[in-house]
């Protein structure tokens, strides 16, 4: 996207993201019941037709995040492996996209049988570590070899890939992988209901009580969305503007390149997720498709209109606020249809269990 549209594009995304998941966690209080999950809130608004859109859409979602995620660990992992046998001069490598993608998917199978996530609470914070320390090696390596690589510093209109059209494919698939780094709407309501506050009042009680109720979780929502929205930002900005000042236009998309009910369905998933990621281990590309398919429906439209449905503003912010969606629309059909194109381009040249 090169050094003009690409800050932008992340500071925009950053500002819609920004906007619209306060919408929404203003939502968390609806028709006069607090609700514990995405779905729910959409549903006591938009009825159950609405409900069960939204919980497939954002299961859907959920299903596709695992996949990109198994993706980059392999690839990462792959690095690693590629980057101890040149150091030891190895003539044979562990180091094949599939055989990490399986190990990997092993770790979240064992993981996987866990009751729930409260059964291993330092799982959330290991991970958070781990983002955090994969952004901060990347800033890190990135500025201490600034000048040193023959790569250039990146120009003004960024990768030159191809003709035009491959060029707007791409820039399309990377609006989308921007999409998806900025996507916290998925699961706001999901998180803000663990934030304490009192049960639903007993039947007869008033929407009053229930929007009482709902003010303490609703205000910490909103100023850990306005400090994570920040620190996001901030850090997805360092990433970026460091690796294409250090790369140019070697830039890669990876910087760093019941028991038995549950033993069956979750290995399943698992392991379902794996030989996805085997088929397809094209980290931008997914992530772009999987942003792009998500950021209209969950990140925009539904949010926005159970704050018009809940808030009853006046028209012109009505007004305002539809013509959002309408944009988030459009930008969601072409960065699908630039991410299916790349998807399609990468698979052609793709060789299952080879070297790649």
């Amino acid at each position: 996207m090169g050094w003009v549209a690409g800050p932008i594009l992340v500071l925009l995304c950053a500002w819609v993201t920004l906007f619209t998941s306060l919408l929404l966690a203003d939502c968390f209080a609806v028709e006069g019941k607090i609700h514990r999950t995405y779905s729910g809130c959409v549903g006591a608004v938009f009825g159950r037709t609405g409900f069960h859109a939204s919980a497939w859409l954002q299961h859907a979602s959920l299903i596709l995040y695992a996949l990109a995620y198994t993706i980059v660990a392999a690839q990462s992992l792959q690095t690693v492996a590629r980057s101890v046998c040149e150091q030891h001069n190895t003539s044979s490598c562990f180091d094949a996209f599939w055989q990490w993608a399986l190990v990997f998917g092993g770790i979240q199978l064992v993981l996987g049988q866990l009751p729930s996530l409260h059964y291993f609470a330092g799982i959330s914070i290991f991970g958070a570590a781990m983002s955090l320390t994969y952004s901060a090696t990347s800033i890190g390596v990135a500025a201490g070899n600034l000048g040193k690589l023959p790569y250039g510093s990146g120009t003004v209109g960024g990768l030159q890939l191809g003709s035009r059209v491959d060029k707007a494919f791409d820039v399309l698939n990377s609006l989308g992988a921007i999409l998806f780094s900025f996507n916290i709407s998925l699961i706001l309501i999901e998180v803000q209901d663990t934030l304490r506050h009192p049960a639903n009042p007993p039947h007869g009680g008033s929407d009053a009580d229930v929007v009482a109720q709902a003010r303490g979780p609703i205000r910490k929502m909103r100023k850990a969305i306005y400090i994570s929205m920040a620190l996001m930002s901030t850090i997805y900005l360092a990433v970026a503007c460091f690796g294409f000042a250090c790369l140019g236009a070697a830039t890669p998309y990876n910087i760093l390149t019941g028991l038995t009910l549950r033993l069956a369905w979750r290995s399943a998933f698992v392991a379902l997720i794996t030989f996805v990621a085997c088929l397809m281990p094209f980290f931008q590309v997914i992530t772009g498709l999987v942003g792009a398919i998500s950021f209209a429906p969950i990140t925009a439209i539904f949010p926005i209109e159970l704050w018009i449905r809940s808030k009853r503003p006046h028209r012109r912010v009505r007004w305002g606020l539809r013509t959002l969606s309408a944009l988030a629309v459009l930008v969601t059909l072409a960065t699908t249809a630039g991410s299916l194109q790349r998807l399609v381009t990468s698979w052609s040249s793709f060789t299952l269990f080879g070297s790649n």
